[in-house]
Parts: structure tokens; sequence; C-alpha cells
């Protein structure tokens, strides 16, 4: 399954179930090579657009995996029926799944992905302003359509996780024992705050944004788990913060808390100190198991990460020591 072929996605997709009416049928690729997946270009009789044809692959066998296959085509499925097609908000309209192979074919996107327009050199402080924008819109309208009954971040079931981060190597860093000491002393009053619940993307960051012209389209949606908006909140700003620390990023280093704070403004109209505590809690959980996994990588890269996961470390510990002396309020967005 590793080194499949455009012909052979092509042979698969005229074998498949014959209510598609897939008569003929044209590939290429693959344009996208990862350890879990291969991704083709496709045009074929049934399909009312080009499509994007994705092999999920099991990243430790290279084999088919039909469980992938069935999430990931349900989860679109469900997300485009709530946000409707072609919106200036919305998914990739999925077209068809074969599981036995674990084959999905969706609506293809014609457009760049937002972290390579945020990262490319064009790109200014108002035009990373507007992508930050588009994103939070388009994490609200994603929320709002699948909006269920406020709740409390769920920290009884974190800190079994912060006990074990504690008897890894990585807590042999000063500032990695620091966060975690963070986490335990402000766990419960983080856990006071009422949050907005919907179903979760699961993987939401500017990578997996496309800009299609007027468009914003979320992709590699799981939908795994209903909770907290905040957890998708969070690996967004997370993903930004680090992005900012590499090289590409470097112009707009200065302007990260303008983006942060348009990407939340964008999300919901609110102070952010009305998220403020919770958000930062899962920002630093979250960050500290990237953290931990890139310790484990190799001495280069490692040094590297590590200089880039203690800058946004040491912000979120005295961001969240800073709502610890001021309070915090009684619900949040």
């Amino acid at each position: 399954m590793s080194k499949v072929t455009s012909e052979q996605v092509r042979q698969w997709l005229l074998g498949a179930n014959s209510d598609q009416g897939i008569a003929a049928c044209s590939v290429k690729g693959p344009f996208t090579v990862r350890d879990n997946s291969r991704l083709f270009y496709a045009e074929c009789t049934a399909f009312p657009s080009p499509a994007a044809v994705k092999l999920c692959l099991s990243p430790h066998t290279g084999q088919a995996d039909p469980d992938s296959a069935h999430q990931q085509y349900d989860a679109l499925l469900r997300v485009s029926r709530a946000l409707g097609d072609g919106c200036e908000f919305s998914v990739p309209r999925p077209y068809l799944v074969r599981a036995d192979i674990g084959l999905v074919a969706t609506e293809w996107i014609a457009g760049p992905g937002m972290t390579d327009l945020l990262l490319s050199w064009r790109c200014g402080t108002t035009q990373a302003q507007d992508l930050m924008a588009r994103a939070g819109r388009w994490l609200r309208v994603f929320h709002q359509a699948h909006a269920l009954a406020p709740g409390r971040l769920d920290v009884e079931h974190k800190l079994p996780f912060v006990a074990e981060m504690e008897s890894t190597a990585a807590a042999s860093e000063p500032l990695f024992r620091r966060a975690l000491s963070s986490l335990r002393q402000s766990a419960e009053p983080a856990a006071m705050v009422t949050l907005n619940r919907s179903w979760i993307h699961g993987d939401f960051k500017s990578d997996n944004l496309i800009v299609a012209g007027p468009r914003t389209v979320g992709i590699d949606i799981q939908l795994r788990r209903e909770n907290a908006v905040v957890y998708d909140l969070a690996p967004f700003l997370n993903h930004l913060e680090l992005s900012l620390c590499h090289p590409a990023g470097w112009r707009l280093a200065r302007s990260q808390a303008l983006l942060r704070k348009t990407f939340l403004s964008a999300y919901h109209p609110v102070p952010e100190d009305a998220v403020g505590l919770p958000l930062a809690w899962v920002q630093l959980y979250l960050l500290l198991q990237g953290w931990q996994a890139a310790l484990a990588g190799s001495w280069l890269r490692s040094t590297f990460a590590n200089l880039c996961y203690r800058r946004v470390a040491r912000r979120l510990v005295s961001r969240i020591a800073r709502y610890q002396a001021t309070g915090l309020p009684s619900c949040a967005a």
C-alpha cells in the first residue's frame, strides 16, 4: 500500500459501488505522502467537481486503515450537512468512501493552506490578521453548528497524565517542572469556570484550513469527542506561537499578541479574560505533551524545539499566574 500508484487508485474508483455511477476516471499523484496517508487528484464522471482521494493508512504497518476512512467520511458528512456545501465557512463535500481499502474521496479545494500563506514572505501583519480572523470565524461557525449545554473543564481526567509527565526525563528541565506545578496549582480554579461546549475538530490548526478565494475550508476533521471549545482554541494558538518561532515566522513574531487577540476576537467578541484561565491551562497541558515528544527527537531538532517550547511555556506559566492573582469570571465563552 505504501507504493500505491495513481493507476491503482483509478481502478479502485472504477470498482466502487455501482450506485456511484463511476464510468470513467482520471487520477494524478500522489501529491502528498505522509506516514498515515496518500493524497491523489481525480476527475470522475460521478463527481460534480474534481476530487481529493485520500488513502488512510496505519502509520506502523502502511496497510489500509478502514476505521480512519469511515470516521473521516462520516465526520465530513455530518459537518457538511450542518454548515452547508460551498459556503464561506465550510468543509470539502464528501463524495465516496471505500473503507475496505481506506479510501475517501471528497471535493478538491483549490487554494493554499493557511500556514503557507501565514509564513510566506509576502504576508505582512495586516494580511496575517485577516487570516487569523478567518480562522476564528470558521471555528465559531463550526462550534455553533453543534452547540451543547455549557460545562466545566475536565481537569480530573488530565491530572493523572500530569503525574505521568512528572516522572519522565523531560521533568529534569526546570521550566518543564515549573509548568507542571503551575498546572497542578491552577487545576481547581480552572475547573470552576463554566465553558461553552460543542463537537471538537480534534486537530484544529492553520495547517488544516484552506483559503479558496472567499471560502475558508476546514479539513482533517475528527469529531471523536464533544467537549469544552477550548480544546480547539488551545491547539490552534499553540501551533501559531510555535510557527512564529520558525525562521519563516520571525517577521511576525512581534505581532504574536496581536494575532492571538485577532483570532480570539473573531471567534467570540468578548474579552479574552472571559476564557483566559481554562484556555491557558489547556494550552499549557497540550504544549507540555508536545514538548515531551520533541525532546525525544534528534539532538539538532530537539535543541531547536526546546528553545521554541520554552518560549511558549514561559509565556503560558506567566499568564496562568496572572489570572490566578487577579481572580477569574464565573463563566466563559
